[in-house]
């Protein structure tokens, strides 16, 4: 395939080396490397959109050195001629003054030259009546100060859009210059080849750091030294996800961790407080205040595990050095228990399902269903890959910490196509692998425990006969209990009699040992190995992250930010790639608030004006906000006197207006017109949809997205509102915000809608939603209904369609709006 692409670029476009740009054969003009899709799509090549964007991700690899665009104003004076660009022969050549070297083709365009460039008017040139000489023509100035040249230009459309001029293709070299003009090139070229060959060989591999280079991220991981004179490409190639359901046994493994990751997870949610906040210690006496948090769905347990199996595929790819294509790469070192397990790891994986060989054929902790296993269990394969991750973590560093197999995966890891990650970058990255490392110790040690079976029944809610988990602290037979009651006994063990020189009753055990453990439980585990290679002080991988982690953070709070806002202009933003005025963005602003009024009037409340709407009596809006009864909102406040029953209001207007009768009912056959209000529902999703971009982009300070979905205009028995009425205006405040989960303290931010806006909201909270709840319970199954926690969300899932609210549809929407009301630029910064 890559040979087909190269071979068909070298039909389709020529190099020009001398400028590092390329021409098009068939339409003879440079085409620059951002505009080769639209060349080759709206020209007569007829290539597919798919072949296109190959051609163009292949062009930079077959030419290396290939500019994005080149001006021609960097030609020099007369250069030689292009053979593969287009001639004009009617070309104009300004000599007004002696270093100008303007080209055109038409003398309308010279004299507009002359006027901006050298100051020239007509009238300049107009003799007094008094003198006997003339004035010279237009033709004769033109003849005077201009020359007839042949031309050339190298792009047709703007920038670069210059003629320059060129010596006469028909014109031939006498046969003296022609050798000594091939000599010269060939010389250059050879000067150029080299040139590049050790340009190129120097600026692929990684380089150490110098002592001037003030990086102190890369002084304290010492990434540069480990990778020295490694080649970036292969470093990535070394960790690249492997083909989808190819026979590789790289990509069983990687499904496995995935099922490891979610069932893990599970149960670490189904865990109690004293584990969770255990397995979250980071030093020996520490005391934490916030078990380990389980909120992870499974949309986005794949992107936190992709580190994690990027550590998994470079193992994988350089334990067996004779399937690699090249001899380069980073080397280290497994010890006995990790080259043990990662044996048995790929050979599990390589060969067909195979009997567990972590469990006897008496143990029967798998499900009976091998098709879709409990939450709790895990596969053979899935346990043996848990068992190296594990592995891995259990490692003391020596003299050196790139004698351990886990940093020397991390360093790779930090390694991309273009430089390295910095610490800003990378301690999410850290981040991630220590969460999920916490959820693998504790899906590792529960099926250590004796009593697993029983662990998971309770985890199922299901009654256990065995006291498994009612371990007393104190289980000495030395520390007893006196009791009074002679019939007392206890429920486990006999009595002991009483001594027959003793007038008191004989002591009683306070307890027994009702079975002989002699493997440590669940807890137990959990602390051994906490003790043992998760905390600090242990000298092992985990506490080398951690550390790394913290002082990440440390520079990323001590270092400052690049900027990406610029400002040109008197009002021009810009933004990335964006660019636009202040006004631009007003602009799109009203029209949004256009679009939304319009549904509103029309589609929504049925008039075609704005004068027949109730109104909104701001100064008389009143609320509440310490009530906290359960389905109360500001809606509901007495003290307001609102003009009509919101409720009711609109299925008022229904049951009277003919119209609408006749566009909502089927009165022959005696029910509603679905297809209407499958219509009408559709209309309020656009109108929520337009209605949230407006919010983020005039509600103050703009919000997170799961701040934005988390408001809620009642309240329920869990949580209280977010929307209020305050002085005349709508405000909503948020509680949760990035770090909720990690410090469990909620923040409240207040943010206040422009007048418009809010009334947009009330008018849709006060009459409008009322209806739309009705209609979806008329179209939608029973099934598909949200739930009333879901329901009092301001963004619940869509009526009909019950398409739930997430960060990437809302991404999708503003991506949507930006295009079709900001000139055709896409915003993606929510």
């Amino acid at each position: 395939m890559e040979t087909n692409i190269s071979a068909l670029i070298q039909e389709l476009f020529t190099p020009l080396r001398i400028f590092s740009i390329i021409i098009c054969y068939k339409y003879q003009y440079t085409v620059r490397l951002s505009q080769v899709v639209v060349h080759l799509i709206f020209s007569a090549y007829k290539i597919s959109a798919g072949k296109t964007a190959q051609i163009h991700k292949a062009l930079p690899t077959i030419w290396p050195q290939l500019l994005a665009i080149f001006s021609s104003d960097l030609i020099s004076p007369r250069p030689p001629r292009f053979e593969y660009l287009l001639f004009y022969y009617n070309g104009i050549l300004c000599q007004f003054i002696s270093i100008c070297h303007y080209v055109c083709c038409t003398t309308k365009v010279m004299k507009e030259h002359w006027r901006t460039h050298h100051q020239w008017f007509a009238q300049d040139f107009l003799q007094p009546s008094y003198c006997t000489n003339t004035a010279p023509s237009i033709s004769q100035l033109l003849q005077r100060y201009t020359q007839v040249v042949i031309c050339q230009r190298l792009y047709r459309q703007r920038p670069g859009l210059h003629y320059f001029a060129v010596a006469n293709p028909e014109e031939s070299d006498s046969d003296e210059s022609e050798p000594v003009r091939t000599t010269i090139d060939q010389l250059f070229d050879q000067l150029e080849e080299q040139y590049q060959g050790v340009f190129q060989s120097s600026d692929c591999t990684v380089e150490t750091l110098e002592l001037n280079e003030a990086t102190p991220w890369l002084r304290r991981i010492r990434w540069s030294q480990y990778l020295a004179n490694q080649y970036p490409e292969i470093l990535h190639s070394l960790i690249e996800t492997p083909e989808t359901y190819s026979p590789d046994p790289l990509w069983k493994i990687h499904q496995a961790m995935i099922s490891i990751s979610y069932t893990a997870q599970m149960i670490a949610k189904h865990c109690g407080y004293l584990i969770r906040i255990e397995i979250v210690c980071t030093e020996i006496d520490q005391s934490p205040y916030t078990p380990l948090q389980v909120y992870i769905d499974m949309e986005t347990i794949s992107a936190h595990l992709r580190s994690w199996q990027q550590i998994i595929s470079f193992f994988a790819r350089t334990q067996y050095p004779a399937e690699l294509s090249y001899s380069v790469y980073p080397h280290y070192r497994f010890n006995h228990r990790q080259y043990k397990t990662w044996q048995y790891l790929w050979s599990l994986a390589t060969r067909s399902p195979s009997p567990d060989p972590y469990k006897s054929d008496e143990d029967c902790t798998t499900p009976a269903d091998p098709v879709k296993p409990s939450l709790f269990y895990f596969q053979p394969l899935e346990r043996i890959c848990l068992d190296f991750c594990i592995e891995l973590l259990n490692q003391r560093i020596g003299a050196d910490e790139y004698k351990c197999a886990l940093v020397c995966a991390l360093a790779v890891l930090d390694r991309s196509r273009t430089g390295w990650y910095t610490a800003d970058s990378f301690s999410p990255i850290l981040s991630k692998i220590i969460k999920l490392s916490r959820f693998f110790v504790l899906g590792q040690t529960l099926w250590l425990d004796p009593h697993t079976e029983q662990i998971v029944q309770h985890f199922r809610r299901e009654r256990t006969s065995t006291d498994f988990d009612l371990d007393s602290p104190l289980d000495n037979p030395e520390y007893q209990y006196l009791y009074k009651d002679k019939e007392y006994q206890s429920p486990s063990s006999p009595a002991i009699s009483s001594s027959p020189n003793s007038s008191s009753p004989a002591p009683l055990p306070f307890s027994q040992y009702l079975h002989s453990r002699t493997d440590k439980t669940f807890q137990k585990w959990v602390q051994l190995i906490i003790k043992s290679f998760i905390i600090r002080g242990t000298n092992s991988p985990f506490q080398w992250i951690l550390d790394l982690h913290t002082y990440g953070i440390k520079i990323s709070f001590s270092t400052t930010q690049p900027g990406h806002i610029g400002w040109i202009d008197p009002d021009r933003l810009l933004y990335k790639q964006l660019s636009f005025t202040t006004g631009e963005l007003r602009s799109w602003v009203h029209s949004l608030v256009h679009t939304i009024q319009n549904l509103l009037s029309s589609d929504f409340l049925f008039f075609s004006t704005t004068t027949d709407i109730p109104p909104v009596l701001w100064a008389s809006l009143a609320d509440d906000p310490s009530e906290e009864k359960a389905g109360w909102s500001f809606l509901q406040d007495s003290r307001t006197k609102w003009p009509v029953r919101g409720d009711q209001w609109l299925i008022n207007r229904l049951r009277s207006d003919q119209t609408l009768q006749q566009q909502f009912l089927d009165l022959d056959y005696r029910c509603f017109r679905t297809n209407t209000i499958k219509r009408y529902l559709a209309q309020v999703t656009l109108f929520r949809e337009k209605l949230a971009i407006l919010i983020y982009l005039c509600g103050g300070q703009p919000a997170r997205i799961p701040e934005l979905l988390s408001v809620r205009y009642r309240n329920t028995a869990n949580a209280h509102r977010n929307i209020f009425i305050e002085n005349g205006q709508m405000v909503f405040a948020t509680r949760y915000y990035k770090d909720f989960y990690i410090n469990n303290d909620p923040k409240i931010i207040h943010r206040y809608l422009p007048r418009t806006i809010g009334t947009f909201l009330i008018y849709y909270l006060w009459l409008v939603l009322s209806l739309v709840e009705r209609f979806d319970i008329l179209v939608s199954s029973a099934d598909d209904r949200s739930t009333t926690t879901r329901t009092v969300l301001l963004w619940r899932p869509d009526p009909l369609s019950q398409r739930s609210w997430t960060p990437d549809r809302l991404r999708e929407i503003i991506q949507r709006e930006s295009r079709l009301g900001f000139y055709r630029q896409i915003i993606n910064i929510v």
